[in-house]
């Protein structure tokens, strides 16, 4: 998928790519909203993820959806996870919230939550005519 990034700071955003860039292509980083929002506008990333570590995030997952509408994966690097702002800016219209505490204090850090919300997200923007098809075992006769 190509990935455009709203973090807080370049090390986190390095951090992520390092995760990432094995299967998934990094579109853009962004510095600040008013970036984020243009590239979202010109450059329309397949999946935002977009770090929530203010309220002035939730306000700004609102403003993305109505200026620059894209899928939203919220990421949330708190120690407590921040239910309040991740329901509101999920009722804007983010699909998921994942919860990372240990990719903000530099601590190990092991993608594969991270990798399968993306993956759930691609799964569910592929078109069913896409989606690769297993054979189904033939039916059984049901005998009373």
């Amino acid at each position: 998928m190509k990935l455009g990034l709203m973090v807080n700071t370049p090390e986190l955003a390095q951090r992520l790519e390092h995760a990432l860039e094995p299967l998934h292509d990094i579109h853009w980083v962004a510095q600040d909203e008013t970036q984020a929002l243009r590239l979202c506008r010109d450059m329309p990333p397949e999946l935002l993820l977009l770090q929530l570590g203010t309220a002035d995030r939730v306000a700004f997952s609102q403003r993305v959806m109505n200026e620059a509408p894209c899928p939203l994966l919220l990421l949330d690097l708190a120690t407590e996870l921040h239910t309040e702002w991740a329901f509101n800016a999920l009722g804007h219209g983010a699909l998921d919230v994942v919860h990372l505490p240990e990719l903000a204090n530099g601590s190990a850090f092991n993608p594969a939550l991270l990798l399968r919300k993306i993956q759930n997200i691609a799964w569910l923007a592929t078109p069913r005519s896409l989606l690769p098809t297993e054979p189904r075992a033939p039916a059984r006769n049901a005998r009373a």
